[in-house]
């Protein structure tokens, strides 16, 4: 299996001089969560086969699971370059929700 990217080597920042992410609440998180389930839904209209993520997806309470999810379907559905590509879309969401810099 190829290497990827851990999160570990994510570098992020927040914006302002806050000490901790503020703009990490209930909100965020679902809308976070959303976005994910979105992802995976749009996949699953392209590829059938891919319909019981999006239902997981939407199913979980859970951003992180959702986000895994995501990840996992654009890596069924792309190979490994659509699991890092899937990832790096989520980052980039979470940075500009999030207010961070990278």
């Amino acid at each position: 299996m190829p290497a990827r990217s851990s999160p570990a080597a994510w570098a992020f920042t927040p914006a302002g001089p806050a000490s901790s992410i503020d703009a990490w609440n209930a909100d965020t998180a679902r809308a976070f969560h959303d976005a994910c389930a979105a992802e995976v839904s749009r996949r699953a209209k392209q590829r059938p086969d891919l319909a019981a993520f999006a239902d997981d997806a939407a199913a979980t309470p859970v951003p992180s699971v959702a986000a895994y999810i995501s990840a996992r379907a654009a890596e069924l559905d792309e190979g490994p370059a659509g699991y890092d590509g899937e990832r790096s879309r989520q980052a980039d969401w979470l940075a500009a929700a999030l207010q961070l810099s990278v």
